[in-house]
């Protein structure tokens, strides 16, 4: 998706205004992370029915008449407009990426672009969908701890039981029809989604029964939480609600400054509850219900601790109950 930026950002011909366009953010922590932008020009179509699809793949829902990329900060007077259709109604849908192009905000915009005059567009970006209609799926992304600790709570508490539990959790038709689930798993190795987008949860099923026995390594619950988080937001639709579930037992041990960038991805912009995402947590341990009481926000979802195969049953069945209950019935 990217071109020259000599041929997108160019100076206008010598006495020519261009096309004015200015991007923003309404919180500047979010707006932090963004160094690139990308931007889609359809015509004839609604910024609703563009929102609910990914920005990537735009080219399902409309005929897409320009495509640019450019630098964030982005120079309004830039002329990113140009050659775009003039007197007849458009939507412009953009993206702004980290530096891994990981999606930092999104923005749609109406118009019309005016056939005499320069154009005066401004268009804030956020960190989740503005929807017009309710959600009506869910987008799973599961957390879960494979690390030691896991290894000697399920021992020590939960009598071998952690694993064949969780994975009972995730039967056929424990959720609504339409659920992805995608699942990141942390310990063993550095935070890694392993399933992406499953349709059949029978897939996260396979994967957790497929765990080693002898689990290993140190737990990163605000690095995998962080990064579980950035996923969710960047394949957020209209349409469907982005859910966290956070499963862990040990002390983190996550890089310096992990902590601070989970609670950011999770809360979105500070001051306005409709771009946040639903957060919730299963503690296996002491050590693990103190780390994640500190990441998960009470505003933000709930957090259930399980230190018996009893309480690990209730725990899983609230947890699942207020997941499926965030759908409009």
């Amino acid at each position: 998706m990217r071109i020259a930026l000599s041929a997108l950002l160019g100076l206008a011909a010598c006495g020519e205004s261009p096309d004015r366009l200015e991007l923003f953010f309404a919180d500047e922590l979010v707006e932090a992370p963004a160094r690139s932008i990308h931007l889609v020009l359809v015509a004839d179509t609604a910024c609703a029915t563009l929102s609910a699809f990914p920005h990537e793949q735009l080219s399902s829902a409309a005929s897409i008449t320009l495509e640019r990329s450019g630098p964030y900060p982005h120079n309004p007077e830039s002329n990113i407009l140009e050659g775009a259709p003039r007197g007849k109604p458009i939507a412009l849908d953009i993206v702004a990426l980290d530096k891994n192009n990981l999606l930092v905000g999104r923005g749609c915009l109406e118009t019309i672009i005016p056939l005499d005059a320069p154009a005066e567009l401004r268009l804030e970006l956020r960190v989740g969908p503005l929807c017009e209609i309710e959600p009506i799926a869910l987008d799973l992304e599961v957390i879960m701890d494979a690390s030691t600790a896991l290894a000697v709570v399920d021992g020590a508490s939960f009598e071998g039981e952690t694993i064949p539990r969780l994975t009972q959790f995730f039967a056929p038709g424990s959720f609504p029809a339409d659920t992805r689930f995608s699942l990141i798993l942390h310990g063993q190795n550095a935070p890694t989604e392993t399933v992406q987008n499953a349709r059949d949860p029978e897939t996260i099923q396979e994967a957790l029964s497929g765990l080693p026995q002898g689990a290993s390594g140190d737990a990163q619950h605000f690095a995998a939480a962080s990064l579980g988080a950035a996923y969710l937001r960047a394949r957020a639709v209209c349409g469907r609600q982005p859910v966290l579930l956070v499963i862990g037992a040990g002390l983190d041990r996550s890089e310096i400054g992990a902590f601070e960038e989970a609670q950011l991805r999770m809360v979105g912009t500070r001051g306005d509850s409709t771009d946040d995402l639903m957060i919730f947590g299963l503690a296996l341990s002491a050590d693990g219900r103190g780390e994640l009481n500190d990441l998960i926000l009470p505003e933000l979802g709930e957090l259930r601790t399980a230190l018996t195969n009893r309480t690990l049953t209730e725990a899983l069945t609230t947890i699942g109950m207020s997941i499926r209950n965030l759908l409009v019935r």
